[in-house]
């Protein structure tokens, strides 16, 4: 699972690099900066979905809700990441433009 949250920040580093250097800085902190709000939302709506207020007596149902907190887990660890990068981005920024 944790191979899918790594591979989408790889995705997101690549066109964001290529967005830099090709297209403008400009873009390129853009696309990170949706990127990394739509994630945050999406991970607050799938965390209420998703966290169970009762444990489940079914076994099969437990493991859900632990395959649920896991998924959770490295899903916010991925946002950290991702702010992470966007204060990195954000200073790249900000230095290419120089002083005024």
């Amino acid at each position: 699972m944790l191979f899918f949250f790594e591979l989408g920040l790889f995705l997101l580093i690549m066109v964001t690099l290529g967005l830099g250097e090709f297209v403008g800085r400009g873009a390129a902190l853009a696309v990170w900066l949706v990127a990394t709000t739509a994630s945050i939302v999406a991970y607050g709506l799938a965390r209420r979905a998703l966290v169970p207020t009762t444990v489940p007596a079914d076994p099969a149902a437990a493991l859900d809700a632990r395959w649920a907190r896991t998924l959770l887990h490295y899903w916010g660890r991925t946002n950290l990441l991702l702010l992470l990068g966007a204060c990195g981005l954000g200073g790249w920024y900000l230095l290419a433009a120089g002083p005024r």
